[in-house]
């Protein structure tokens, strides 16, 4: 009886023996890989993204972007050097947080703008340097006029 309960005992204290061992190596192994993703460039650092578009890859400069139209689960990326726009299976949230920081802002639930682009902002709206017209959303429009130099929007 007491040589059954000590084995028992053996074999409980093997199972949680090994338990920690494999907790250890998974923690160490998460461990690497948020290194990994410590030591990738920050959204502000690239100057080039890229996108899955059609089946393939397309490489895209940031600063040839002009704006960005959010549908649903996709995006159309509207650039200089292409008439018609990107199309990528993308949500407009996502693709915001990829951007980099102080170059492109948000300014309606499916718009995202690229700020050197700002010709003038009027009634509401934004008006690009290629004559596009892009509403501000109500929800958004603080945020732009602290984010710009063009002042009071109506």
């Amino acid at each position: 009886m007491i040589l059954g309960v000590l084995l028992l005992a053996a074999n409980v204290g093997l199972y949680y023996w090994i338990q920690a061992r494999r907790s250890t190596a998974r923690i160490r192994e998460l461990e690497a890989e948020l290194k990994k993703r410590d030591e990738l460039p920050m959204p502000a650092e690239r100057g080039t993204m890229l996108f899955r578009s059609e089946g393939q890859d397309v490489r895209v400069e940031a600063s040839q972007i002009r704006y960005i139209e959010g549908m649903s689960e996709y995006v159309k990326i509207w650039r200089d050097d292409a008439r018609d726009p990107l199309i990528v299976l993308e949500r407009l949230k996502n693709l915001e947080e990829m951007l980099p920081r102080g170059q492109f802002l948000r300014v309606h639930r499916s718009y995202i703008v690229n700020l050197s682009r700002i010709r003038a902002t009027a009634a509401g709206q934004i008006t690009l340097d290629d004559g596009t017209h892009i509403p501000i959303g109500d929800s958004y429009r603080d945020n732009y006029r602290k984010m710009t130099i063009f002042g009071k929007t109506q």
